[in-house]
């Protein structure tokens, strides 16, 4: 298409997404879904101009106010996913969204993937002691507290 970022709509940012998935544009809908990774990602215009992604977390394990509480601090990138409680199923799901005006093929296929990555980490069964690093989305880097050292 050869479009500018500024000029994308919902449709099309859809459509630009599918095509990075290697799919053919969804028929037009204001919720949108695809499967990656094994998670049903969502995928809707809200609020008004902006992209946003979610999906549940679908572990059995227990998810604990401590676990969430640690991810969702800020960290350096924008498209960091959000851990919340969906108030009508009650189950915990795993969200972030962006502005439709700035985005394009490549932040719109980082944004899935920060989803997608997150809904695994916590999908899968940890040991206690990797949890913590692993939740604060810093896998890589071992997290020390002065506090776990007393």
């Amino acid at each position: 298409m050869g479009m500018h970022a500024m000029n994308l709509n919902f449709a099309d940012a859809v459509a630009q997404l599918w095509s990075t998935l290697g799919l053919a544009p969804p028929a037009a809908d204001d919720l949108q879904s695809v499967t990656v990774g094994g998670h049903a990602v969502h995928v809707t215009e809200q609020p008004q101009n902006h992209m946003l992604m979610f999906t549940f977390i679908e572990s059995r394990r227990q998810v604990n106010a401590t676990m969430v509480n640690a991810h969702n601090a800020f960290g350096p990138d924008a498209l960091s996913p959000i851990i919340g409680l969906d108030d009508t199923t009650q189950q915990w799901l795993v969200w972030n969204r962006q502005s439709i005006a700035h985005c394009d093929a490549e932040t719109l296929a980082h944004q899935m993937e920060q989803v997608v990555q997150c809904a695994e980490q916590f999908c899968q069964e940890q040991p206690a002691p990797q949890a913590a690093a692993i939740h604060r989305g810093i896998a890589n880097a071992p997290v020390h507290r002065l506090a776990s050292e007393a």
